[in-house]
């Protein structure tokens, strides 16, 4: 790399300054870069935390509310049941005529609805006076009817008295306890509820009652089952507090033990029991984890008398709850912080990246602008400056490649290979691809040292010969009795023994890339340790893979990273070559004016560079390539592309090729390998095509771009036609490395490099989502551009506006909260459900842009008011809030591009002065307008929106054909 000779800053004040501008420039830029980073990251956790605890609250309230409707449809059940029973014909001639004969009828209607619905423990008909005249006891599937003898009389009993009092058509219910045998609890255990209502004869005397025992055992083990689908524990307790179900064993039923009177839910969770007490419903976190509960009351529906109100009251209702305890919820919302940490150090590489570029483009303006009559000697200057840039770039991108190096690896593999196996020496080896030499990065550092003991090379020494059978046969050996493993010629006779020994081979496609020994383990060495050597040798494979291929891309890039114009094409051409060991590299530029036609801009031939090819993609590999993306043919894409005669004369079996494109996606020309024999094995083709598909498109961009610059300065254009154009030939500049952010991000997540989990997918997923955020906030800037020109694209589709809103109000809800600004909307029901054609993109950016300075500019405990209305066919949408305001002077110029009203607030929120111009221009795009209104400083501001209602053709036709 060539440095300029520049005098000391002491000597030229002037040269200093320019020497301090570079660095001025890329700590303004990197700052707010990594303060955004820094910030989108910690939302990404909150997000990711507040997620999981929406999910079980969530999954916690549908399971409640599927057990409320349960136990309520159960209660109606009865109900029905016990109302059919009591208006059966047999029932009204028996109270009208007191014929016991025709008791033996009613009982067989008892012993039928037992046997079908299999839910009553007894049916009973009790007279007036207590005595009961039919019994139907269920025996466990085979109902019978009680003899006349076993009948008792049950006048004392509080359900019989209960029931005796109610009104016609009014049910006695009792609480849910267990079943009493002769003043004793009845085992197994019998859950259970009765149902009563009165009987009258036709003279509305009362003649006795019909009494169902409901077996609640059926209810609570579906209450049982529905626990094993949700997040922690279900429990269900009645009014007093008392558990009638509950996930621990002995806790139920305390009201019916003597000793258990203080086994209830408040003593156990009170703090959570004085929160239930009055609501309905609700959730909320304690000390003992989160707590979910919804109050029901089976009974509510049914007409009761006011003694049975005043004597339910302390039975119901239940208290139906959800318990996640501390332990899950800290199993559920772990995260990894080293993830976090990752993912910061890489996007603040791509930070750095950018601030890189970007400096060197403000520099690059500058110099363009203060030079742009100069003679040729400045040009020149700029293309060595060029160079310069170019190269650090590919240092840069090289580290980037590389996260640790072999020997930080191999360190990492044998220090966790001996603490896992309790192993006194460990050893890691790797081959080198170069001359196939076993190599042992730590050997120089562990055995070689002067202070070191001679034990560990004595050890090392033997195990050369053990780990030999290692690299022959691919084989792993262990062995606790090396001494028959090995002649004893083989076994030196120093004081240092192996007494137990360990090796793994390290493969990558059935080739032996490396091996992990152990030796001399505490305890004999077992399966548990083969199968954790065998995972860490498999990882040190991946590593191993890793490092040679980051090597050969950091070559490439390296051999490509200090040339321009033709000689960077053919340097790329040569270097991929080599890099991939194919016989052809061809590169090609599709010229503006054609689709097909491919210009030559390097050949390489074998084992020289011959003259780059003209060529049209029609019918080739190529063609597939320009449509699909990255294309890859292991083998006969001759045979498959027979009208090729490239193909056919040169041979070819394999072929790999990717599209050049510009920051628009469209292909501008084909980078493509081939070879005349098939090849199944090359390590991340894919992503090494990726990595120079982007520096080739840089290149053809910048080459592009210089012409049109030369041009300029030719015609000696205005500034701000310069300016113009120069915005638009480095916008790709700008874009480049986000799209090596993007780029890599895909690349990960689709997992070319091996498997990942499911949270580090989620990473790499935010990686990406991250780099396009970044890269729409580039765009913004770019498009107030297009719209002043009059080429921002413009496409109306049928959208429903109030979900937009909605959606918008849904995004800036948890910054809001944060501050405790209340958010008010007031949407007209008859825009609800109206569709109109917008676009939807550049309303909802509307929405959001207002939104979000609303709650950027309120201080906190502050109020938003959001409103909606139809005004015949205008609709006037309005957000106000309760903030710092605006002065008069401001009110007419708050519109113009890239002016920031002065506040208090102005430094302390990051902006542009680009989001208002470019939110009023976005409405007027939709033949509205957008105005805004304030008293003053510290009386808020009020922006309003109109909008014709251009109502969707589409939406009206789909609804008359519903209709």
């Amino acid at each position: 790399m060539k440095i300029n000779a520049l005098p000391p800053s002491g000597l030229d004040g002037t040269t200093a300054s320019f020497r301090l501008r570079p660095i001025k420039y890329f700590l303004i830029i990197l700052t707010p870069l990594l303060i955004l980073l820094a910030l989108t990251l910690w939302q990404f956790y909150r997000l990711e935390r507040d997620a999981i605890v929406v999910e079980i609250k969530t999954i916690a309230s549908q399971h409640l509310a599927k057990e409320q409707k349960q136990i309520n449809r159960e209660f109606q059940t009865i109900v029905s049941d016990l109302r059919v029973l009591a208006g059966q014909n047999e029932i009204r001639h028996y109270v009208d005529s007191n014929d016991s004969s025709i008791l033996a009828s009613v009982g067989q209607e008892f012993i039928l609805h037992s046997k079908n619905k299999g839910t009553y423990d007894q049916i009973r008909l009790i007279a007036a006076n207590g005595q009961e005249k039919v019994r139907v006891n269920f025996n466990h599937g085979s109902p019978a009817l009680t003899a006349e003898k076993d009948l008792q009389n049950k006048g004392n009993r509080y359900y019989f008295q209960d029931s005796m009092q109610l009104p016609e058509n009014s049910i006695f219910t009792s609480p849910l306890d267990l079943n009493l045998e002769h003043g004793k609890i009845e085992y197994p255990l019998k859950p259970m509820i009765r149902f009563g209502t009165p009987i009258f004869n036709s003279r509305g005397q009362k003649k006795g009652i019909i009494l169902l025992n409901y077996q609640a055992s059926q209810l609570l083990a579906k209450i049982a089952a529905e626990a094993n689908n949700t997040f922690g524990e279900l429990m269900l307790i009645n009014a007093d507090g008392y558990w009638l179900f509950s996930p621990n064993e002995g806790e139920a039923w305390g009201f019916m033990d003597p000793a258990g009177i203080k086994r209830v839910f408040q003593n156990s969770f009170p703090e959570a029991w004085q929160k239930m007490a009055a609501q309905e419903t609700g959730s909320f976190f304690t000390a003992n984890g989160f707590f979910n509960f919804q109050r029901i009351d089976p009974i509510k529906f049914l007409r009761k008398s006011p003694q049975q109100e005043a004597s339910q009251n302390k039975l119901y209702p239940w208290l139906l709850i959800s318990r996640v305890t501390p332990q899950q919820i800290k199993e559920l919302t772990a995260q990894t912080n080293n993830h976090f940490i990752k993912l910061f150090t890489l996007l603040t590489q791509g930070a750095i990246l950018s601030a890189l570029l970007i400096t060197w483009a403000l520099l690059k303006r500058k110099t363009a602008e203060q030079d742009a009559l100069i003679a040729r000697e400045q040009k020149e200057e700029f293309i060595l400056r060029r160079a310069e840039q170019d190269s650090a770039l590919a240092e840069l991108s090289g580290s980037l490649l590389s996260e640790i190096s072999i020997e930080e690896v191999t360190e990492s593999i044998i220090a966790k290979a001996r603490m896992l196996t309790h192993s006194r020496f460990s050893f890691a080896g790797y081959i080198d691809n170069d001359n196939g030499n076993l190599v042992f990065p730590t050997i120089s550092n562990d055995i070689a040292a002067k202070d070191k003991q001679d034990e560990e090379e004595i050890i090392f020494n033997q195990c050369a010969e053990l780990w030999r059978e290692v690299i022959d046969n691919h084989q792993t050996i262990l062995t606790n009795t090396p001494k028959k493993a090995l002649p004893a010629n083989k076994l030196p006779s120093e004081k240092v023994t192996i007494q137990r020994f360990l090796s793994v081979p390290a493969m990558i496609n059935d080739e032996l890339v490396g091996i992990v020994a152990l030796a001399n383990s505490e305890q004999e060495y077992t399966e548990r340790d083969l199968g954790a050597i065998n995972r860490i040798a498999t990882l040190f494979a991946l590593a191993i893979q890793r490092q040679r291929t980051d090597e050969s891309v950091h070559r490439l890039l390296l051999g490509t990273a200090a040339v321009t114009g033709e000689q960077f094409f053919a340097t790329m051409a040569e270097q991929l070559a080599k890099c991939l060991g194919t016989k052809y590299v061809m590169v090609g530029e599709i010229m503006p004016d054609s689709a097909t036609e491919v210009t030559g801009l390097a050949f390489w031939n074998d084992t020289a560079l011959a003259e780059p090819v003209n060529y049209s993609t029609t019918d080739t590999p190529c063609e597939m390539v320009s449509q699909k993306g990255f294309c890859l043919y292991e083998d006969h894409v001759a045979e498959i592309f027979a009208n090729d005669q490239m193909l056919q004369d040169m041979n070819v079996k394999f072929y790999a090729g990717i599209p050049l494109c510009n920051t628009s996606g469209d292909t501008i020309g084909i980078l493509c390998a081939m070879h005349d024999a098939p090849l199944t094995k090359i390590t991340h083709l894919n992503e090494i095509f990726h990595i120079f598909s982007n520096r080739t498109s840089g290149e053809i961009l910048r080459q592009r771009a210089e012409k049109a610059l030369a041009l300029a300065k030719e015609a000696a254009e205005s500034a701000n036609k310069a300016k113009s154009r120069f915005l638009a030939n480095i916008s790709h500049e700008l874009r480049t490395p986000l799209n090596a952010i993007i780029g890599f991000a895909t690349v990960l997540q689709e997992q070319h490099f091996g498997p990942l989990n499911e949270k580090q997918l989620g990473y790499t997923k935010e990686i990406r989502d991250g780099g396009n955020h970044q890269l729409s906030i580039i765009n913004d800037i770019l498009d107030l551009a297009k719209i002043e020109s009059g080429k921002m694209p413009f496409s109306t589709m049928p959208a429903q506006i109030s979900i937009l809103m909605t959606q918008s109000l849904a995004i800036i809800k948890d910054r809001a909260a944060q501050h405790a600004i209340a958010i008010n909307v007031n949407i007209d029901p008859e825009i609800e459900n109206l569709i109109i054609d917008i676009d939807e993109r550049k309303i909802k950016l509307v929405f959001l842009n207002l939104l979000t300075n609303a709650v950027k500019f309120t201080p906190d405990n502050g109020s938003i008011n959001v409103s909606m209305l139809r005004r015949q066919d205008t609709l006037l949408i309005s957000i106000c809030d309760t903030g710092i305001g605006i002065d008069a002077e401001d009110l007419s110029r708050i519109f113009e591009p890239f002016y920031q009203v002065k506040n208090e607030y102005r430094g302390k929120t990051p902006g542009t002065g680009l989001g208002l111009p470019l939110t009023k221009t976005l409405v007027e795009m939709h033949h509205g307008t957008l105005k805004v209104n304030s008293a003053g400083l510290k009386q808020g501001t009020c922006f309003t929106i109109t909008l014709p209602i251009k109502e969707s053709r589409i939406a009206a036709a789909l609804l008359a054909a519903e209709k």
